[in-house]
């Protein structure tokens, strides 16, 4: 495979299982020494041990990214261990049984617990890795969900997480695009991960996720058959850090969106139900 991250260092939240696992072991394929973050630290040390194995570099590091200091320490300790960060992926998230009942019977402990760790915790991995990723001119991938851009009808503090994800991720293209910081999302579909706990494992769900999809066409995939966040973290990392993101159209690009394509015209086969927000340009523009 192609070692597009050669030589760069990404630390991913959420990297134990799911979609982060996926995107840690994809971006450790393809060159990149990674930082496998997650409040499972077995999960998190079974996948540095994967990319160990495989010849490439990695450490795992144990935080709840609610948690301002234990995110403050996995980004140093990342920082320490590969000498610099070039890209933060943001996967760590919840999703929560009490969260899919009517909104007048969701319980405001729960709404905000899935906010701590959905969108501060977010905030959190970016506001300390920034300062790194400037540095370096890096990248940020946030992982927001459709139920941002549609409303599924089911999660209020699940829904309104992800929706602040999206705009979190616009606020970073405008802010720190022209210190040549790129900030995009991905806004996957029905997955079945850990996380969904086997939502997606009857007939009733896979209609449900075909029903609610951009294209109608969906079917919950798996976490472990997609790359995550690394097409969108190509084009920054994948050039030379010195590159001007987007010619010097700083973030132009803000709100170019694939979300309403069919899946398989925004690069995912029809079996996805994947869109990417475009928040920051690509250089190549």
């Amino acid at each position: 495979m192609t070692e597009r991250f050669g030589g760069r260092a990404v630390l991913v939240t959420g990297g134990a299982s799911g979609i982060g696992r996926s995107t840690a072991l994809r971006l450790a394929s393809e060159g990149a020494a990674v930082a496998v973050v997650d409040l499972a630290v077995d999960g998190a040390q079974k996948v540095a041990h994967e990319i160990d194995g495989a010849g490439r570099r990695a450490m795992a590091y144990a935080a709840d990214v609610g948690d301002e200091a234990a995110v403050a320490g996995a980004t140093a300790a990342a920082v320490n261990a590969f000498g610099g960060l070039d890209g933060l992926v943001t996967c760590a998230g919840i999703f929560q049984p009490p969260d899919l009942r009517p909104l007048a019977e969701v319980d405001l402990d729960t709404f905000l617990h899935v906010l701590s760790v959905n969108l501060a915790g977010t905030f959190l991995a970016a506001k300390h890795a920034l300062p790194h990723l400037v540095e370096r001119r890096g990248a940020v991938v946030t992982v927001a969900s459709t139920a941002a851009l549609l409303g599924h009808g089911h999660g209020s503090g699940y829904t309104a997480s992800k929706g602040g994800v999206v705009a979190l991720t616009r606020l970073l293209a405008v802010q720190y695009g022209p210190r040549g910081v790129r900030a995009n999302c991905i806004a996957p579909g029905g997955v079945d991960t850990p996380m969904t706990a086997g939502a997606f494992s009857t007939p009733e769900a896979v209609e449900r996720v075909r029903r609610d999809t951009p294209a109608r066409q969906g079917r919950p995939t798996r976490g472990d058959r997609r790359g995550g966040g690394v097409p969108a973290l190509r084009g920054r990392l994948a050039r030379h850090r010195g590159d001007d993101p987007g010619g010097g159209r700083g973030h132009r690009g803000l709100a170019r969106r694939r979300s309403e394509r069919a899946p398989n015209r925004a690069r995912h086969p029809p079996s996805s139900s994947w869109s990417m927000i475009t928040c920051s340009p690509s250089p190549s523009r």
